[in-house]
C-alpha cells in the first residue's frame, strides 16, 4: 500500500484484493462455513450476544446513514444559499449517488431482496432449518432481507472508499496513508462484525465491498472528480531514494 501514489489506485488495490477473494470464495464454497464456524456453531453465535460489540455495531450502522444524511444537507444548503459553500457541489452529488447506487439499489434494493440466500444463522449446520447456499447462487432459502450481500459492509465500504478518494487527499501528506489505514481498519472491522454474529457469510462481505468500490470508482470517473484531489504524494515531490 505504502507503494501507491494516489487515492485511485488504492482503490483499485481494493478492488483487485476483492476479486481475487470473491473468485476463491466461489470456486472454494465451504471457506465460507469454515469462518462462520470460527464465531458459531449448533449453540448459535455467542459474539452476538455481546453488550460491547453490539453497541459498536449499532454505532457503525447508524454513521453511515448520518454521515450521508450531513452530505445531503450540505448539498440542499449549498443549492439554497449560494453564499455558504461547504464543498463542491460536484463532490457531494458523487458522493449521495455512489450511497444510493451501491447500497440503496443493488445491494439493498435487488441482491438482499432476490438471493434468495439464508444467513449463516438460519442455515442447520448452526442450529436452524435452511440450506447452505454458495455465494452467487441464486436460492429459495430466504423470501426477503436475505444473506447476500451486507447492506452495511456495502455502506461502510462506500463511505470508505469515498473518503479515500475525496477526503484522504485534502489532508498533509503526511497523514494520509495513516489516515487511509484507519478509515480501512474502521470498515472491515464493522463489516467483520456481521460475519461474526453470524448475520452473514464472508462472501457476503466480500462482494458487498466489491460492488461498493466498483460503483464508487465508477462515479469518481463518470463526475470528473480527480480535478478537486491530489495523491499521496504531490507531483512536484522528488522520487524516494536508494
Amino acid at each position: 500500500m505504502f507503494l501507491l501514489r494516489t487515492s485511485f489506485e488504492l482503490a483499485l488495490f481494493l478492488c483487485g484484493t476483492t476479486v481475487v477473494l470473491g473468485v476463491l470464495l466461489v470456486l472454494f464454497p465451504t471457506v465460507d462455513i469454515a469462518i462462520s464456524m470460527l464465531f458459531g456453531d449448533t449453540n448459535g453465535f455467542p459474539l452476538a450476544e455481546s453488550p460491547i460489540l453490539r453497541s459498536i455495531r449499532r454505532i457503525t450502522f447508524v454513521l453511515t446513514d448520518w454521515a450521508m444524511g450531513a452530505v445531503l444537507v450540505i448539498l440542499i444548503a449549498n443549492l439554497l444559499f449560494r453564499r455558504i459553500q461547504i464543498s463542491h457541489k460536484r463532490i457531494l452529488a458523487f458522493a449521495l449517488t455512489s450511497y444510493l447506487v451501491g447500497p440503496g439499489l443493488i445491494v439493498n434494493g435487488l441482491l438482499k431482496r432476490y438471493s434468495g440466500r439464508a444467513r449463516p444463522r438460519q442455515i442447520d449446520i448452526f442450529g436452524g432449518e435452511k440450506e447452505f447456499s454458495p455465494a452467487l447462487t441464486f436460492a429459495d432459502q430466504c423470501e426477503s432481507n436475505c444473506s447476500f450481500a451486507s447492506g452495511e459492509a456495502s455502506a461502510l465500504a462506500t463511505v470508505s472508499t469515498i473518503l479515500i478518494l475525496v477526503a484522504v487527499p485534502r489532508l498533509p501528506e503526511s497523514k494520509r496513508v495513516a489516515s487511509s489505514l484507519c478509515i480501512l481498519a474502521v470498515a472491515a472491522f464493522g463489516s467483520g462484525l456481521r460475519v461474526a454474529f453470524g448475520a452473514h457469510f464472508f462472501s457476503d462481505i466480500v462482494f458487498a465491498w466489491l460492488i461498493s468500490i466498483i460503483v464508487v470508482m465508477g462515479l469518481h470517473v463518470m463526475f470528473g472528480i480527480d480535478r478537486y484531489s491530489t495523491g499521496y504524494r504531490s507531483a512536484d515531490a522528488p522520487p524516494n531514494q536508494p
